[in-house]
């Protein structure tokens, strides 16, 4: 007596490859879906000069960009980090921030001093932490459906 198992990897190959293409289009969206909402949050929480005519440069600085699975939220104005994080003494660092923040620090030449109006970090932890979140499910979503 005799038994043959014989795997056929062909329904596996067609089975996986589309699980594949169906993540990668589900975490394409999750990437544009937190760039541009972090974009949008830090826009609307951007501090603005009142004067008449001045205000608003900072707001319309904030980017996105997406490029496949890579998405980048930035801010164009180069006083941003410190409208974000403050100057001189009033300096608030938020946790996680730190070595992002160093790279702003200034060589202590002048005093100023100004108080941070955080816009830009905020906005990107909120959705980084959705995108997270939505980048679990999609692959539960994913892994789960029935083919």
């Amino acid at each position: 007596m005799k038994v043959s198992y014989k795997l056929d990897l062909s329904e596996l190959t067609r089975i996986t490859r589309k699980m594949q293409d169906e993540l990668y289009r589900e975490l394409k969206q999750n990437v544009q879906q937190s760039a541009q909402g972090a974009s949008v949050q830090a826009k609307q929480s951007a501090p603005r000069d009142k004067r008449v005519g001045h205000g608003g440069d900072l707001s319309r600085s904030i980017y996105y960009r997406v490029k496949d699975l890579t998405g980048e939220v930035g801010v164009g104005m180069p006083y941003g980090p410190y409208q974000d994080f403050g100057t001189g003494s009033r300096v608030v660092v938020p946790s996680g921030w730190e070595s992002y923040a160093m790279q702003f620090k200034g060589a202590g030449i002048r005093n100023v001093n100004i108080a941070p109006q955080p816009f830009f970090y905020p906005a990107v932890n909120v959705h980084e932490s959705k995108f997270n979140n939505e980048c679990e499910k999609s692959l539960n979503k994913v892994m789960t459906k029935r083919r």
